[in-house]
């Protein structure tokens, strides 16, 4: 057993609800895992040899999120196993690592689609275009740079630590359902603001599609779909995850639907996978418009 203070504080615990919840994350995990590190081989090893920062927007944003994705499932099944090996908690230091892992992988993904949901409003609504810089720093700035601030902070407090159920906010801490609330508040927040840039978009594009049917504005407007499925499929991913927030401010809620919680938001990685066949299949030209500079291909305005 863990040498700390935390085997009363078990989700799922009597019973085998617990043996559910993990063997569910586990599942849902290893094949995420799976899926991202196919994207990432059949991407720089079985196709195009061009460099990274040489690619689309799509393609490269389909290799970030797969990346961060491999982060989250290997720090999260390290975690969940351990917890089934040993029927408790990780010990408090190597919760704490897992922790700020996750919480860096998690807010990392969080902020790339939001960042996408922006990009895509502002140049689709707005009609301006946002600079990545160069190799995209300014992206990685944002998706990486603010998460692992906040990760320090957690670290420092420290307010990181074992749920019961996996290490996030260490809630036998006194101070720790106001910072989980904080955390359900960020995420419910970031889903909102996807939503609405995507009921925004999604206008945008039906107003213009019913004026116009020049084959500039449909590729215009394809490019822009392309930027509408990272977040669509973000939003699919965390539904549940918003659904048991806004639940657990009246009760908790019930264990059936935190398993499916768990095992919708694990999947991320197949998502992305998703994402990236539609892309290949349905979008092909946009990008192949974009490495020949053209201004047909929304992606070159996006990343310029």
């Amino acid at each position: 057993m863990a040498t700390n203070e935390t085997s009363d504080f078990v989700y799922g615990l009597p019973g085998n609800n617990f043996y559910y919840l993990h063997g569910t994350a586990l599942f849902s995990l290893t094949t995420s895992l799976a899926a991202s590190s196919f994207v990432l081989v059949y991407m720089f090893v079985l196709t195009s040899k061009v460099k990274l920062h040489s690619r689309p927007i799509g393609e490269r944003l389909v290799v970030y999120l797969a990346i961060y994705d491999l982060c989250f499932c290997v720090t999260h099944s390290l975690d969940h196993g351990y917890m089934l090996a040993v029927v408790d908690n990780p010990p408090d230091q190597l919760c704490l690592l897992f922790g700020f892992l996750l919480q860096t992988a998690i807010m990392a993904q969080a902020f790339l689609v939001l960042f996408t949901a922006v990009n895509a409003m502002v140049m689709v609504v707005m009609e301006r275009k946002l600079y990545l810089g160069n190799r995209d720093w300014r992206l990685f700035a944002i998706t990486i740079g603010l998460p692992v601030c906040i990760g320090i902070a957690g670290v420092s407090v420290p307010f990181l630590g074992p749920t019961g159920s996996w290490c996030l906010v260490d809630m036998r801490k006194s101070y720790g359902p106001i910072v989980n609330s904080v955390y359900g508040c960020a995420i419910v927040g970031v889903f909102l603001v996807n939503a609405v840039c995507y009921g925004a978009i999604y206008i945008k594009i039906t107003q213009a599609a019913s004026k116009t049917s020049s084959s500039g504005d449909n590729k215009y407007h394809k490019a822009a779909k392309l930027m509408l499925l990272f977040v669509g499929v973000y939003l699919w991913q965390w539904w549940t995850f918003v659904v048991q927030a806004l639940w657990s401010f009246a009760e908790d809620p019930a264990v059936e639907f935190y398993i499916l919680s768990v095992l919708i938001i694990n999947l991320g990685g197949v998502y992305n996978a998703i994402a990236y066949t539609i892309i290949r299949k349905r979008y092909a030209s946009v990008g192949a418009n974009e490495e020949g500079g053209t201004a047909k291909g929304v992606s070159t305005s996006v990343t310029k």
